[in-house]
This record gives structure tokens, sequence and C-alpha cells, in this order.
């Protein structure tokens, strides 16, 4: 089954979206938004409901006999030939590796990256009259190399003041499953961000990626 959310007119074109594990517990919003904005610009936007786990927690951690059942589901449910949206830079950036590690691809992309190369000619955004702080993932950074279409996209807003945060190069301790197998330097890593985007005078941090977010709002 495919729930479809359809854009007012003729759509030009269709993507596929990831929602993760995740995305029923605690992105919600952000998978709505999502839905949202791409079908305001002109995507109609398939949410196989078949789909699992992208599978990165327990590759990474070395349990890949547990990992590839994740992958195998996911590359069935989704369709090869349409973009596969991920609102999170580490499950887009673990989906983009599915070919290294299974000989199947999908056709992954981070939502800034593709939002960053979309045609947004018919969409006039409300002002956001706010600092907003900018958190720049590891997985966004150094994985898929989105950084600067991150910034393109939040450029966008009218009347935002963005703020690239200090240190933004070094993790906020959330890294996968690195807040659970290593507590203490995560806290550490994450009270050191918290008291660094206070300084900064920011209103409000957006981030790319779930673990960072889940993170910094500890």
């Amino acid at each position: 089954m495919r729930i479809w959310s359809r854009p007012t007119g003729g759509a030009r074109g269709t993507v596929q979206l990831f929602t993760g594990c995740t995305g029923a517990i605690a992105e919600r919003d952000t998978l709505a938004a999502a839905r949202a904005l791409l079908t305001a610009l002109g995507y109609a936007v398939q949410t196989p409901a078949a789909q699992s786990c992208c599978g990165a927690l327990d590759w990474h951690a070395g349990r890949r006999a547990d990992a590839l059942p994740l992958m195998t589901r996911n590359l069935s449910a989704f369709d090869p030939a349409l973009p596969v949206i991920s609102v999170a830079s580490g499950c887009g950036a673990f989906l983009a590796e599915y070919r290294e590690h299974t000989g199947a691809a999908l056709a992954a992309h981070d939502i800034l990256m593709f939002l960053d190369g979309a045609d947004w000619s018919g969409v006039s955004l409300a002002p956001v009259a706010k600092k907003i702080g900018v958190h720049v993932s590891c997985s966004l950074r150094n994985a898929l190399r989105g950084e600067k279409a991150m910034m393109n996209v939040l450029a966008r807003l009218p009347g935002a003041t963005l703020i690239d945060l200090p240190e933004n190069t070094l993790c906020c301790g959330g890294a996968g499953d690195y807040a659970l197998a290593h507590a203490d330097s995560s806290r550490a890593l994450a009270a050191r961000k918290a008291a660094l985007t206070i300084e900064s005078g920011a209103e409000v941090v957006v981030t790319a990626n779930i673990g960072c977010r889940l993170s910094l709002q500890a």
C-alpha cells in the first residue's frame, strides 16, 4: 500500500517519502511539513507502508545480519526509479550506501539537497522574523556534502537571520546510538553545544538529523 499526497493541478513529478523507524514517534510534524512543502512545489508524494528502518544503527554497530533484512525490505517497498526523500540526514546517507552493501540501489535524496535543486517559482513563503541557529549534522556535512544546500534552503525564508553555530564541525553527541553506548561523553558534547547555542542568541535551532535534534532537545 502507498499513501498519496497530491498537489493541486498537474504534478511535475512523483517522489517517495522515507519515514524511518522514528518517523511515527518523533518526526510526525517534520514528515507532515515535508509532504506539504513537496506538494506545494508540485510533487506527488508516495509514502510506502511496507518500508522499515534504514538499517544504519544495526549496520554501524556490526549487526549486519540484522541490518540486511531491513535493507531488503526497503528495496522491495520503494520504486528504484523514483526519488526517495529522507528528512533525516543519517538515514539518507545510509540509504545512499545500499548499492555498496547489497548490490541494489535506491534513488536516495536528503530533503534539503532535493529542495535546493527544486523550482520554487510558484511558491510564496511567509516571513520568519527570527534568529535561526543552523546546526549542520555530521552526516549532512561529511557523508552527503550537503551543508551548502541547507543554508541555501533556509536563506529562502523572508526575514530570517541565519546564525552558523559555533563549532559546527564538531559532533553534538547524538551520532546514532552513541548517546546510549557512550552516555557520559555524549552528554558532555551536547552540553557544550547547548551552551554555545545559547550564547549565539539564536531563537530557534534547526538541524538536518533526528539524532541531533533529540540530543540537542535533551
